[in-house]
């Protein structure tokens, strides 16, 4: 119900720019290495390749597996993600304080 929410409110939109923010991973393409063979990695991505392409949003702001990676297109929606990660695990190297982007 959520995802066809999204879907029609990214497709009707008439903005010039369509930023979706969500927590969970929405996809695992670019996925951190160290989790790519978790068993517990539908608690933290689902596969919406489908409609992040789909939808044309112009950024998809996403969080929570702790690691950063470099962004990345899908379609012409650029991923972008800024963790800090778990300090105590060492995480944090890859987190940008003061990051700003500019839309």
């Amino acid at each position: 119900m959520i995802l066809l929410f999204l879907k029609d409110e990214l497709l009707k939109s008439t903005y010039k720019h369509r930023i979706v923010i969500t927590h969970h991973v929405p996809t695992r393409s670019h996925y951190p290495q160290q989790y790519i063979n978790s068993h517990i990695n539908s608690a933290f991505a689902s596969e919406l390749h489908g409609l992040i392409e789909s939808t044309n949003a112009n950024y998809w702001m996403y969080g929570h597996h702790y690691c950063n990676v470099l962004p990345f297109k899908i379609g012409n929606t650029t991923m972008v993600t800024n963790q800090l990660g778990y300090v105590m695990r060492g995480e944090q190297h890859l987190f940008k304080h003061g990051a700003v982007r500019v839309i």
